[in-house]
C-alpha cells in the first residue's frame, strides 16, 4: 500500500539512531525470487557455452544478505552478500551449511517444530557433543589434609615451612596440626563444624588450618589486621562456634561470645595430646572452608567449599597450570582471607615442597632469594611496585598473577627476566573455588 513511500522519509518518521557503520532499517537481508525460472533467460548460442558468474563486490549494501533463485537445472542458486568486516569465507561457507542441514530436516519431517530442526552437520554435532565434552577426569579422592599425610609419609625429615628463622619439617608440622585436631575434636569439633581462625601468617596458622581440617572442622578466615567492622561481621554472620587464635589478638575479637582457643596460652592443654593422624570421618563431600566475599556489590557473603572443589583444582593446577618442579618451592603471600591463599599454603605441601611464608612484603625479594624460590604468585600492583624498586630475584622461574587485571608493561618487564619461565594469569570470584579461568601469558 505505501511501496511509494520515500525511504529518507521513512527512515525520519521511524526516527531510527543516525549510524552511518549500518543501515538504519535492517542489517540482514534474505530474497527469494519466486516464480522466476532463469532457464527462460538463456542464451542460445551456436558453438558458446556459458555459465553464470557473480562480480565481486567492492562493498556490501548490508551486513549480510542472501539472495536466491531458480537456475532452471532443478536447482535453487543462493549468493550470499556479507560485510568483511563482520565475517570471512570461512564463516560462511559454515553458515551455508548449516542452513543446507535445516532445509534438509525440513524436507525430512515438514510437521517438525522448527526450534527442534538441525542445524549442526553430524561431523559438527560429533565435535562439540562429543569430543569437545571429553573432559571426564579422575581427580583424587581424598581431603586436603589426607593429600598432606600421604607427602608426610614420603618426605618427613624434608622442610614444609620456613616463616624468617623459623623451619618445621614435614613430620613436624605432622604432628602438631595433629595435636591440635585432637584437642579440638575434644572441643566438640567434627565434620561441619565451623571454627574461625584469627592468626597473623606465621608457623602458628599452619598449624591452625591443618589442625581444623584434620579435626573435620571448616575453617573461617579472619584477618586480624582487617578493619573491626569486617571481622565482628563475619564472626556474627557465620554463627562459628570455636574461635582459634592467641592472647595478643583477643582485642580484636571482643565480639565473640563463643569458645576461645589460644595456641599460646592453650598450649600446654594441646601438647598432651598424641601425635597421631585423627579419624574424623569426613570425605571430600564435606566443608573444607567458608571464606567470605569482598562485599563491593552488596553485603559479603560466606561461600561455602567443600575438600572435592579445592582438590580438583589443586590437582589442575599442580599438573596442569604451573610447572610442578617449580611450585616445590613457592611463596604465601597473600592475606589469609582471599582464597588464593588456600592454593599457595597447599599447593607445595602435597607434592613434597617447601612453603616460605612472608611476614614483610617490602622484603619479599630478600626472602625470596635467601631460600631460592622458584615460584611466586601475587596480584600484579604488589609485584608491579616491588620490580619498580628492586630487579626480580634470578631464581624465579614462575609467576602466577590474578585478583586484578595485568597491565601488558609489567608482563614486559617480567620477560625481560630471562630466567622467567612461565608467567600465567589466573583469575575466579571466590564461588567458583579460587579460580575458573587460566591464560598463559608467557612461556619459554
Amino acid at each position: 500500500t505505501h511501496q511509494d513511500f520515500p525511504f529518507e522519509k521513512l527512515v525520519e518518521k521511524l526516527k531510527t539512531v543516525k549510524d552511518l557503520s549500518r543501515n538504519p532499517l535492517f542489517q540482514v537481508f534474505f530474497i527469494l525470487h519466486q516464480g522466476q525460472n532463469q532457464s527462460q533467460y538463456l542464451l542460445n548460442l551456436p558453438e558458446i557455452t556459458w555459465t553464470d558468474t557473480y562480480k565481486n563486490l567492492s562493498n556490501s549494501r548490508f551486513d549480510l544478505s542472501l539472495s536466491m533463485i531458480n537456475n532452471g537445472l532443478g536447482k535453487i542458486q543462493g549468493n550470499f552478500e556479507y560485510n568483511t568486516n563482520l565475517f570471512n569465507s570461512d564463516r560462511l561457507s559454515r553458515m551455508a551449511g548449516h542452513f543446507q542441514c535445516l532445509l534438509e530436516a525440513i524436507v525430512n519431517n515438514p510437521s517438525q517444530k522448527i526450534t527442534k530442526l538441525e542445524l549442526l552437520t553430524l561431523e559438527e554435532q560429533k565435535q562439540i557433543l562429543v569430543e569437545w565434552n571429553n573432559t571426564k577426569t579422575d581427580y583424587p579422592q581424598d581431603t586436603i589434609h589426607q593429600l598432606f599425610e600421604a607427602q608426610v609419609k614420603l618426605t618427613p625429615d624434608a622442610v614444609a615451612v620456613v616463616c624468617e628463622e623459623e623451619k618445621l619439617t614435614y613430620r613436624q608440622l605432622n604432628d602438631k596440626a595433629n595435636q591440635l585436631a585432637h584437642y579440638l575434636q575434644s572441643q566438640g569439633v567434627g565434620p561441619e563444624v565451623l571454627v574461625a581462625i584469627c592468626l597473623e601468617r606465621s608457623l602458628e596458622m599452619m598449624i591452625g588450618l591443618l589442625g581444623i581440617l584434620k579435626a573435620g572442622g571448616a575453617y573461617v578466615p579472619l584477618d586480624p589486621n582487617y578493619p573491626q567492622a569486617r571481622i565482628d561481621y563475619v564472626l556474627e554472620d557465620s554463627q562459628v562456634k570455636v574461635l582459634l587464635t592467641k592472647e595478643s589478638l583477643l582485642d580484636k575479637l571482643s565480639s565473640y561470645q563463643g569458645q576461645i582457643i589460644c595456641l599460646d596460652t592453650d598450649k600446654e592443654k594441646i601438647a598432651t595430646h598424641n601425635h597421631s593422624n585423627p579419624d574424623s570421618g569426613i570425605c571430600v563431600d564435606n566443608l573444607a572452608y567458608i571464606i567470605y566475599t569482598s562485599g563491593s556489590t552488596g553485603e559479603p557473603k560466606g561461600v561455602a567449599v567443600e575438600h572435592q572443589s579445592v582438590v580438583n583444582f589443586l590437582d589442575f593446577r599442580n599438573n596442569y597450570l604451573l610447572t610442578k618442579e617449580h611450585l616445590k618451592i613457592a611463596t604465601f603471600t597473600t592475606s589469609i582471607c582471599f582464597d588464593a591463599s588456600v592454593a599457595q599454603v597447599v599447593s607445595p605441601l602435597i607434592i613434597g615442597g617447601k612453603l616460605l611464608i612472608i611476614t614483610e612484603i617490602e622484603k619479599l625479594f630478600s626472602y625470596i632469594n635467601q631460600e631460592q624460590i622458584t615460584c611466586l604468585t601475587t596480584i600484579p600492583s604488589l609485584l608491579e611496585q616491588l620490580i619498580k624498586n628492586s630487579s626480580l630475584p634470578s631464581c624465579v622461574k614462575v609467576i602466577g598473577l590474578g585478583g586484578e587485571a595485568v597491565p601488558e608493561t609489567l608482563v614486559a618487564q617480567i620477560i625481560q627476566n630471562t630466567n622467567v619461565q612461565q608467567v600465567v594469569n589466573i583469575y575466579g570470584p571466590t564461588e567458583t573455588t579460587i579460580a575458573s579461568l587460566s591464560y598463559l601469558l608467557y612461556s619459554d
